[in-house]
């Protein structure tokens, strides 16, 4: 009844009032072993726990094979990724391949429908890109270490559930929302806002179809949207974890 009666207090007076409340209420808001998740480290250990962040940070190498879909076109793909921060994008379409890889240093790419089917290296925003997929663990793992800003933002409302919404901001000044299921601590998507000259984009990645793979939990779809539109769904078929990748497979090849 106490947690209840204080929750709608937060609702009746004002921000500086209501920090007032809160300080003085937080002792009385345990009863046995539940506490009220307010606070973003427990939000985060609960979701860590939930997707068995303790497996996966002893994990090295995590291959992933699928496809994507977009606008009626389907791209088989295979990504690889190596501890500390590597990664691989082969795509395959109508019999050619592309590659998109980053070394840990340096990102290149690969595409055969260009007019010189030579590697080239990534720069800007497409390299800032690739070098964000190397990292096998979320961005929240270890955020102020990498110099982020986390804040909880609060509980909102999404496709008839309730969510909480975590703000992070990269050293970049880059802003990302991340939403996470407040019955199960599933991540349930990611909204990730880039600014350019003269004009704000919104990208956002909606995760589902989650499965257990040698105890960590990996959504098997996810579905993108560019200002709110549809772009394309992508469908993990098989993971493959700790298998030998060597360095080399993301080295940019010599000329």
């Amino acid at each position: 009844m106490q947690i209840r009666n204080f929750l709608r207090l937060q609702y009746i007076f004002p921000s500086p009032m209501k920090r007032v409340l809160l300080s003085l209420a937080v002792p009385f808001l345990l009863y046995g072993n539940i506490a009220v998740p307010q606070d973003l480290a427990f939000i985060l250990d609960k979701h860590f726990s939930t997707m068995g962040q303790d497996k996966l940070s002893g994990v090295k190498t995590i291959v992933l094979k699928g496809n994507t879909i977009q606008q009626g076109v389907q791209t088989d793909f295979t990504i690889y990724r190596k501890r500390p921060s590597m990664f691989r994008q082969d795509n395959e379409i109508q019999g050619m391949s592309s590659v998109t890889a980053y070394d840990g240093s340096a990102g290149w790419y690969q595409n055969p429908w260009a007019e010189q089917n030579k590697p080239q290296v990534l720069k800007g925003s497409s390299l800032q890109n690739v070098m964000d997929k190397s990292c096998i663990d979320s961005d929240l793992l270890g955020w102020e270490e990498k110099g982020f800003k986390a804040d909880f933002a609060g509980i909102v409302r999404q496709d008839g559930r309730e969510v909480y919404e975590i703000k992070l901001i990269r050293e970049s000044g880059q802003e990302q929302c991340y939403y996470i299921d407040k019955q199960d601590y599933t991540l349930v998507r990611i909204i990730t806002v880039w600014n350019s000259p003269g004009m704000e984009s919104e990208y956002e990645a909606r995760f589902s179809d989650y499965r257990l793979t040698d105890g960590i939990l990996m959504a098997f779809r996810i579905e993108y949207r560019h200002n709110g539109e549809l772009h394309s769904l992508l469908q993990i078929d098989e993971v493959q974890l700790d298998i030998p990748l060597d360095d080399l497979l993301f080295l940019m090849p010599e000329e």
